[in-house]
């Protein structure tokens, strides 16, 4: 299958989940990201707004909050097609961004030294394969920010359905993940950064 139709098929499949069972999924999820040592070693957390079906990681915001760990939501710069990482505090506003996902408000707040940037970084998906590429939306954003911020733990968080077991199609510019945690475990892929 092309890359069409294989974001065609995954995305079809996320959607036939019932919303309860999405929730009831996404709790377990966000309990074997938490249970991660992942989790508990950095002290800069990189999640997503969940956009539809995808699994909603939301809580996380406050729980990383709790554990005085800084928070990190990306904006996409329209105008470098690129993501950037923006601190997100409990006065930080969401507004809907490109593509109708909700970002953090243009700020002064962006982390702007990706080698400095060390973070878990909790990356949504319609598909991963065994070698920790990435099937998204089509955009290349998250490629091009793996590219340009080198200390992130990049981890897929996706249903388990979303693991794929053959080998996605690439490009030369995709860069892979290290990790999928879906509501089965959290899955290791690569060694994380040092």
């Amino acid at each position: 299958m092309m890359k069409k139709e294989l974001r065609s098929y995954f995305l079809d499949q996320r959607n036939t989940i019932p919303a309860e069972i999405r929730e009831e999924l996404s709790v377990l999820i966000c309990y074997n990201i938490v249970s991660s040592t992942e989790w508990k070693e950095y002290s800069s957390i990189m999640l997503y707004i969940p956009f539809k079906s995808e699994v909603n990681i939301r809580p996380l915001i406050e729980l990383a909050w709790r554990e005085g760990k800084k928070v990190f939501l990306p904006k996409i710069d329209i105008q470098h097609n690129v993501i950037v990482p923006v601190e997100f505090n409990s006065s930080s506003k969401l507004i809907k961004g490109p593509y109708g996902i909700m970002e953090p408000q243009p700020a002064d707040n962006y982390h702007s030294e990706p080698i400095e940037f060390r973070a878990l970084c909790l990356v949504p998906l319609l598909a991963c394969d065994t070698n920790g590429y990435r099937l998204g939306y089509g955009g290349g954003y998250y490629d091009k920010f793996f590219a340009l911020y080198s200390n992130l733990f990049r981890c897929g968080i996706g249903f388990s359905f979303q693991k794929y077991r053959n080998d996605l199609p690439r490009d030369q510019h995709d860069i892979a993940l290290m990790a999928f945690c879906c509501e089965e475990k959290m899955e290791y892929i690569q060694k994380r950064p040092t």
